[in-house]
């Protein structure tokens, strides 16, 4: 038999993660057409499909799940034996290259830069706005232009649903908040409860970027099932610009107050606590499939600062 052909292993990690051939090709950077070929070579070489798959829905077989649960842990110990390699070697630089968006406040940025400073002297911090597609990338090792990303998650959540991703631990909390258009109900209000979230319909980046985390919970603390208008975008802006055209407001979090974020939409909406819901936090993020000492270590300095500096305490958000 052939060797094992590691684009066959990628694409099918890729399809079995997402379950839907055109996100696969798009994380990988190439055509779904590409993709369907190398699942069909590996069912070749299996000698059994590995998915069920119709026009509407992609699904793992019983042999695609066998394979998918001996392949992956397999796929990544090689991956991260390569990584340790390379800083054994010497290859991979000291310094950090770390994503962000424009909901990231500045503060964050100068703490985690002094902090890396004193703790890794000769080291550089390199800060890249706007570079969360990279995370596209990240899945298969191609493309690594950041180390690491900062990224918030939604409340309850403690980990995005792509298992390509590892999230490293909360370094902030902040109060969850509502974007609310001119003319909503909401409108002059200082805050609501989070019950009240089931009062009217959400707008939900459910499949921005590709990272499998909802954004808006579908319950509220009572249980009561919250509307969520699903709206698929890379840009914060043009998400923005979606939820004021249509009346819904946006549930995000109280720092973004202190963002070039909120600067392009203080004369838009407005910006009013949510009480009783569990808050956003920050996060450090890296590829897991080339699992990085480096962005590890990192994480592990983020969530120290955080935690010396009182991040998590979440008592320190404000709305202006």
């Amino acid at each position: 038999m052939s060797a094992i052909d590691v684009r066959e292993i990628e694409a099918f990690l890729a399809v079995a993660d997402e379950l839907h051939f055109g996100r696969a090709a798009h994380r990988l950077h190439m055509t779904p057409s590409n993709v369907s070929q190398r699942i069909r070579a590996l069912e070749q070489r299996v000698g059994a499909p590995v998915f069920d798959r119709t026009s509407r829905w992609v699904r793992l077989t019983p042999i695609g799940q066998r394979l998918l649960d001996d392949w992956r842990p397999a796929f990544h110990q090689l991956t991260r034996g390569l990584d340790t390699a390379r800083h054994v070697a010497g290859a991979v630089a000291s310094n950090v290259r770390a994503g962000y968006t424009i909901t990231l406040p500045g503060y964050i940025r100068e703490g985690l830069s002094s902090a890396f400073e004193v703790a890794t002297p000769g080291s550089r911090l390199v800060w890249l706005q706007d570079r969360m597609y990279d995370m596209y990338m990240w899945n298969h090792g191609s493309g690594h232009e950041l180390d690491v990303a900062l990224l918030w998650l939604p409340p309850g959540a403690r980990r995005l649903g792509n298992l390509f991703l590892t999230t490293g631990p909360a370094l902030y909390k902040a109060q969850a908040a509502l974007v609310v258009p001119p003319g909503h109900p909401f409108e002059g209000r200082t805050s609501v409860d989070a019950e009240e979230l089931a009062d009217q319909p959400i707008i939900d980046h459910r499949s921005m970027m590709g990272i499998g985390t909802s954004w808006v919970p579908a319950l509220t603390p009572a249980g009561r099932p919250i509307e969520r208008v699903e709206q698929t975008t890379k840009h914060l802006e043009s998400f923005i610009d979606t939820a004021i055209d249509q009346q819904l407001i946006h549930l995000t979090h109280a720092t973004i107050a202190d963002t070039p974020a909120w600067d392009l939409l203080r004369d838009r909406a407005e910006l009013i606590h949510v009480e009783g819901l569990q808050p956003f936090t920050l996060h450090t993020f890296w590829p897991a499939i080339a699992s990085s000492r480096l962005a590890a270590e990192f994480s592990i300095l983020c969530a120290r600062t955080g935690r010396r500096a009182g991040w998590l305490d979440v008592d320190h958000t404000a709305i202006m």
